[in-house]
């Protein structure tokens, strides 16, 4: 502040003494990117006498390989005002030194053209940060390709951001076929009752407005026109909210394997507590006939058959004659090999 005729008047702070506080290097280049001004800061951190930088080229700083990047934002700048841009300029002693820049225009010092101003701050704990990063997600991406089970990754709106071999190859798609992709805009799926699951029907509306953890049977179509029986693990990611969900996948019916033998058969159909009745329904209800067609072939009303289904049900501790079928196949009750009910005739 300076008294000018009784009046105290603030002077204006001019324009190096500012930059010259400042901890950043700065530098102001021309309409031609030539440098016209350089900071003391550069010293400290690019080993320069400042004056050493003047009248040189923006190209005989920044390292080779940001040069392109470096050129395409000073013609951003005009349009967005500020650009954000990482860049690695040469020290004195011929290395690299990595710096978090921006680019803005403002008024040159002589008033009269504009200037580009780039100031840039140490980018070396950045630069640290994101190989930690990097590391991090490659050690990430090896443990999901590791792990035994299928698992897929999804966002809150459903769509695939992450999914192992295992998971791809279940559902007959290769990764990049999935990454970004809705689950069930992608995939045809039915539920175990046969019924195809909408991407905006009831069951997928209820993932996103009330997360919680299901478990359900569901089938999928290969592109091979296969479909293959999974049991689906749905587990919500978030407290607060919903983050997304892990979802992890088992094929119902596991290796197939050789038909098991009748001993094997009539043990296992002990075991869970089945008559013969209800082990002869089970074994046509996993040859795919329904109760009607049951009914016709041994000689029941279909009120006899849908009793025995529902006890043989109840025994299995199952919610559905499609989990009946895949339970009582893991327990060597029934095969579900080689087609036709001749192969699990009870004995």
């Amino acid at each position: 502040m300076t008294l000018v005729d009784g009046t105290l008047v603030r002077e204006r702070v001019h324009w190096q003494h500012v930059l010259e506080a400042l901890d950043e290097v700065v530098l102001l280049l021309n309409d031609r990117n030539v440098v016209t001004y350089a900071s003391p800061s550069v010293a400290a951190r690019l080993g320069y006498a400042p004056s050493r930088l003047a009248g040189r080229s923006l190209g005989d700083v920044v390292h080779p390989d940001d040069l392109r990047a470096a050129l395409r934002s000073l013609a951003e700048v005009a349009v967005s005002g500020v650009v954000h841009i990482p860049m690695r300029l040469r020290h004195a002693g011929g290395e690299h030194v990595r710096l978090e820049c921006s680019l803005t225009r403002a008024p040159g010092p002589d008033g009269v053209a504009d200037v580009t101003v780039l100031s840039g701050r140490d980018g070396t704990g950045h630069a640290r940060l994101e190989q930690r990063l990097a590391s991090a997600d490659e050690r990430y991406r090896a443990l999901l390709a590791a792990l035994g089970e299928a698992v897929v990754f999804l966002d809150p709106q459903l769509r695939v951001d992450e999914v192992n071999d295992r998971a791809a190859a279940l559902v007959g798609r290769s990764p990049e076929e999935l990454l970004g992709h809705g689950w069930f805009d992608v995939l045809d799926v039915w539920d175990e009752n046969g019924r195809p699951v909408a991407p905006d029907g009831p069951f997928v509306r209820s993932l996103t407005a009330t997360p919680a953890r299901h478990e359900v049977w569901r089938s999928v179509l290969r592109p091979d026109g296969q479909r293959v029986l999974l049991r689906n693990c749905w587990t919500p990611m978030g407290v607060d909210r919903l983050r997304g969900y892990v979802l992890t996948l088992h094929d119902a019916m596991g290796p197939k394997s050789a038909p098991s033998l009748p001993q094997q058969r009539r043990q296992a159909r002990t075991a869970a507590g089945l008559t013969p009745r209800e082990h002869e329904v089970l074994e046509r209800l996993a040859d795919g006939q329904d109760a009607m067609e049951i009914a016709r072939e041994l000689g029941l009303s279909v009120y006899s058959v849908r009793g025995h289904i529902k006890s043989l049900m109840r025994k299995l501790k199952v919610h559905s004659q499609l989990q009946a079928v895949v339970v009582a196949a893991r327990r060597g009750i029934v095969d579900v090999v080689g087609g036709g009910s001749g192969s699990g005739a009870h004995p």
